[in-house]
């Protein structure tokens, strides 16, 4: 069995770290980069998994839609998914869940000179998946200010968004942000996450207890919100990935889509024994949905599929 996840040189550990994990389900798993992709003559028959379409530059892209396209014409040999020239940037999912009713905020490129229509705001790149640049903004002037500061220090503008801010904390202090995987056809509830920052990234200990962690219990048991996040998923072509989202007051609200999300493997360090058990639950639904997509035909690979990937690639 070939279960292959494409990312690019230098970000394979996201999934590096589950290649022994798999290999006991029986899977054999391998992070490709698509720069040693593009120099193979040929691609093992299995399941393939395209990520980071957001690191992808247009030359990449465009051969990656071309590539994609070569190996869906035999599906007996090759299970795909992502495809990166169906996938839209980070600006244009937010821009499409805002325009369809699904998202309550909307987002603007700096270059586009749109002013937003709500306040606070903050700025992002569309590129990678760090925290803002900077806090949050409170009204036009703060953000002229902002954006005026990251040209002066010879800041690329390009790729820079803008997004109107849209949440509230969980209790005092404390924000919570949601998860759910999206594995090919399955969807599994991935986890809260607490921090005392409007913008939570990483969690921290000891912030929240008993309490917030059986709900988290009941959001896994009932696979909490599924059915919304697969309408989300299914409009922007995502086949693989985590869903980072909230709901405010009722109202979902998506974040971000990374198709390449960093999967720890379980590890039992949180000073909450339920805590744990709740990790170690979304680790093994998540490893067996993961393992549910692999594809094992018969032959290696497909030969007169050769010649169309050195074409492919030739034409760019």
């Amino acid at each position: 069995m070939s279960l292959n996840i494409i990312t690019h040189k230098g970000i394979e550990y996201t999934h590096n770290q589950l290649i022994e994990t798999m290999k006991k389900k029986g899977v054999k798993l391998k992070i490709r980069d698509y720069q040693s992709l593009f120099r193979l003559r040929s691609l093992p028959a299995g399941t393939y998994i395209f990520t980071d379409r957001e690191r992808l530059d247009h030359w990449q892209l465009r051969a990656c839609g071309r590539l994609y396209q070569a190996l869906s014409e035999y599906p007996e040999y090759y299970k795909l998914y992502n495809n990166p020239a169906q996938i839209l940037s980070k600006h244009g999912m937010l821009r499409q869940l805002f325009r369809t009713g699904i998202n309550p905020f909307d987002c603007y490129t700096v270059t586009e000179r749109t002013a937003p229509v709500r306040y606070p705001v903050f700025l992002k790149t569309e590129y990678e998946h760090k925290r803002p640049i900077g806090g949050l903004l409170e009204n036009k002037s703060q953000l002229h200010d902002a954006i005026h500061t990251l040209s002066k220090n010879n800041f690329p503008l390009d790729g820079v968004i803008i997004t109107e801010y849209f949440s509230k904390p969980l209790k005092a202090d404390v924000f919570r942000r949601l998860s759910s995987y999206v594995i090919g056809q399955n969807l599994s509830f991935a986890g809260a996450v607490h921090e005392k920052n409007w913008c939570v990234k990483y969690g921290q200990h000891s912030i929240v207890g008993d309490e917030e962690y059986r709900e988290e219990r009941q959001m896994i048991d009932t696979n909490f919100r599924s059915e919304e996040i697969k309408k989300v998923v299914n409009l922007l072509n995502i086949e693989y990935g985590r869903v980072d989202y909230n709901v405010v007051d009722g109202k979902l609200a998506i974040y971000e889509i990374n198709t390449n999300p960093h999967i720890p493997l379980y590890k039992s360090t949180n000073p909450n024994p339920m805590r744990n058990a709740n990790n170690k639950i979304i680790f093994d639904n998540y490893i067996n949905y993961l393992a549910q997509i692999d594809y094992s035909p018969n032959k290696i690979f497909m030969p007169k599929l050769v010649v169309k990937i050195k074409e492919t690639l030739a034409r760019h």
